[in-house]
């Protein structure tokens, strides 16, 4: 079997994007991550702002895929070894002087995004999102019911608890039970027209000389 170390190389080494990583892609070197909870819209934004941004988007699910495919079975594999690897994966692209999306809820992990990116030269960019919660409730609806008719790939695959609204509520009462990092970089209401609220990020982050 694969030691940790050696998933992740093969890991990094499988993604299609990374072939398409240009290094020194900012003025300086960052990557942005987000603090909300599940439903809020972290993927949503993360691929609108990529598509803008030409960024890699890491995120944990593909770890889990990856990490299926390689034997490792189940819905929720070795969490600790998914979160070693998403660490790597950063690593990686620190070092290759490329600005990236984490597609994470930072919540619980903030410290420790904060000094990995810190010991690699990099500024952790945190948005903060939010949304009504009837609103979020709406699409977790939407979200089970594709997943009980196997209709998501995402979530089918590698799969979030049996009931999503079960995984909200334990998720907001994480969130409700922890500070906010005090250097929130954005924020951004989920419920709101996402365009022009990504227009004034961009705007900041060419003021901030981040592009």
């Amino acid at each position: 079997m694969l030691s940790n170390q050696e998933l992740a190389d093969k890991f990094i080494t499988s993604i299609e994007d990374f072939k398409k990583i240009k290094p020194d892609n900012t003025c300086k070197l960052f990557a942005i991550s987000y603090i909300g909870t599940t439903g809020v819209g972290k993927t949503t934004i993360s691929q609108k702002l990529a598509a803008r941004l030409g960024f890699y988007v890491a995120n944990s699910d593909e770890i889990r895929r990856f990490l299926n495919r390689e034997g490792f079975p189940g819905k929720f594999p070795d969490q600790d070894l998914v979160n070693f690897m998403g660490k790597k994966v950063s690593e990686f692209l620190y070092k290759t002087k490329t600005s990236h999306i984490i597609d994470a809820d930072m919540i619980r992990f903030y410290d420790k995004a904060l000094a990995n990116a810190t010991g690699n030269g990099a500024k952790l960019l945190v948005i903060h999102l939010v949304c009504p919660e009837e609103i979020i409730l709406k699409r977790l609806e939407e979200r089970q019911s594709k997943i009980n008719e196997g209709g998501s790939q995402n979530y089918s695959e590698v799969g979030f608890s049996l009931s999503v609204k079960e995984e909200y509520l334990e998720r907001t009462a994480m969130h409700n039970g922890l500070p906010l990092p005090k250097d929130i970089y954005f924020r951004i209401n989920t419920s709101e027209n996402f365009d022009s609220q990504l227009n004034h990020l961009i705007i900041r982050l060419r003021e901030d000389r981040y592009l």
